[in-house]
């Protein structure tokens, strides 16, 4: 029988790491409660995160920025963490009057940036045990990997991938890097409406470009594109609905947004002046 075990994990290290997990954190354990779950260092420039971010080590923003801006709960008391420094240049506010923000490092501001809740800098106890959480998403990422495939998948010679599946409750797909990158469409055949899908993409680089918006993978709460082996993925003029659970992966790209959970080494960096433009959506995955 196909386990989901480790996109369900127990609180004997998830709730270790992060203090009161929010509702609906079975899917993905502790971090549903965040729309982003960053190692180590976030970059963004006039974007916005709608529900919390949590940083392992430094945050650099520029432009207009806003988090949390669907007024989620986060861990309960924070919204907005971040291991080490925060460099917010510009404009940009976190919401919610009654979550705050905790700083591990220096903090540097400048022009009008709101922190509605108020703010730690630095927090008493840190708040979000990065190392724990790392150790955590990869082995879920590994375990979601050897998972035993449902379906097939298939690269057509005009561009598109359709993956085919067998009408269960949980659908998996395993597919190189080399066939799922710089597809033009995603088609889901077979696949139930009420499935909870996983895709394990193969490869060291993984490309999401140039796809119609409306059509990847059909549901951020339900898909999880898992990354086991990528350093890097690149997202541009796109907005896959699926959550992303890429633990040693930077992820950059421009002109869209991920509607999901993400989980990642770094967002963000030098592939663009100003880091990155993508958006941040927050719909969580509940497997």
């Amino acid at each position: 029988m196909t386990s989901l075990r480790p996109l369900a994990v127990g609180c004997a290290l998830a709730c270790a790491a992060l203090a009161a997990p929010t509702a609906g954190a079975a899917g993905i354990g502790p971090f549903a409660a965040w729309n982003a779950v960053i190692f180590d260092d976030f970059v963004g420039n006039n974007s916005d995160v709608e529900g919390g971010l949590a940083v392992g080590d430094d945050v650099t923003i520029t432009g207009g920025f806003g988090i949390n801006s669907k007024n989620t709960s986060g861990d309960g008391t924070y919204v907005f963490v971040t291991g080490d420094a925060l460099t917010w240049t510009s404009s940009g506010q976190v919401y919610r009057t009654d979550r705050r923000t905790a700083i591990g490092g220096s903090r540097t501001t400048s022009g009008s940036v709101n922190f509605q809740g108020g703010v730690d800098n630095p927090p008493a106890t840190p708040p979000v045990d990065f190392a724990a959480l790392r150790t955590l998403a990869s082995a879920m990422s590994q375990d979601a990997n050897a998972l035993a495939t449902t379906g097939t998948s298939v690269r057509h010679g005009w561009g598109g991938v359709e993956f085919f599946g067998t009408g269960a409750a949980i659908e998996v797909f395993d597919i190189a890097a080399a066939d799922f990158n710089n597809a033009n469409t995603f088609l889901m055949s077979g696949i139930s409406s009420t499935a909870n899908v996983i895709i394990n993409v193969l490869g060291t680089d993984v490309v999401i470009r140039n796809v119609e918006s409306s059509v990847p993978f059909g549901g951020s709460r339900s898909t999880l594109l898992n990354l086991p082996s990528a350093s890097r993925l690149f997202i541009e003029n796109t907005s896959p609905h699926a959550s992303i659970l890429a633990p040693s992966a930077n992820i950059v790209g421009q002109n869209g947004h991920i509607e999901g959970t993400v989980i990642a080494r770094n967002f963000g960096g030098s592939t663009f002046a100003n880091g990155t433009s993508l958006e941040l959506h927050f719909d969580p995955y509940t497997g």
